[in-house]
């Protein structure tokens, strides 16, 4: 089912992304990722490898596959490097590899932190953070101009929308990041043994179960 489902929790409706209000557009880019349940979790449960492991750097590797992603996205368009309806389809093939990083994450809560080494960690989130970038910079372009015009004639132009969709919605998931490393480290201090088991399985269940 993963790899023949469309995955779109993120989206509110198809009405939001063909509004043509830049207010309630860039809103709905700070609601990234609270408004989607698999991008919700997907930036919840890197929070978590950052407390879990002590390494900041995982929030840090995930918001630099975003970057990358989206800029990859970003050159495609740009110099049309493949047809518009394939790289359309390729937003397809992205949110079903989102699914399957939820997946694989949601099985690494519930492992033993060795099995997760850095290196595998690092590969991963930034495949995952590719993925959410690519798709999120084609939504910012898609709500303006930017796929017709192209990236260097939008930027020429300073129609700087789509970038400044982008942005936001990295603020937004820098703070999904930040809440769960914070929530998951409040409850360590509090010494609450059995809480922070319940809420780490409970983020397992969660992610495992989106991504199936």
């Amino acid at each position: 089912f993963i790899f023949t489902a469309s995955p779109a929790l993120a989206h509110i409706t198809n009405a939001t992304h063909e509004h043509g209000s830049l207010a309630l557009m860039f809103f709905t880019a700070l609601l990234h990722p609270w408004i989607g349940l698999d991008h919700l979790f997907a930036a919840l449960v890197v929070g978590y490898f950052a407390y879990a492991h002590r390494a900041p750097r995982a929030i840090v590797t995930f918001l630099g596959g975003i970057l990358l992603g989206g800029s990859i996205y970003a050159i495609i368009t740009a110099r049309a490097i493949m047809p518009e309806a394939f790289a359309l389809h390729s937003i397809n093939i992205a949110e079903t590899v989102v699914s399957l990083s939820l997946f694989i994450f949601g099985v690494f809560c519930i492992l033993p932190k060795k099995y997760f080494t850095t290196t595998l960690q690092t590969i991963l989130l930034l495949i995952s953070g590719s993925t959410h970038g690519f798709i999120h910079f084609y939504e910012g372009a898609a709500q303006t101009s930017l796929i017709k015009s192209g990236f260097v004639a939008a930027f020429q132009g300073l129609d700087l929308n789509a970038f400044l969709y982008f942005a936001l919605i990295l603020v937004s998931t820098l703070s999904a990041h930040i809440f769960a490393y914070h929530f998951f480290k409040t409850i360590e201090q509090a010494k609450q043994k059995s809480l922070l088991s319940i809420f780490r399985y409970a983020l397992a269940a969660i992610c495992i179960a989106l991504g199936l």
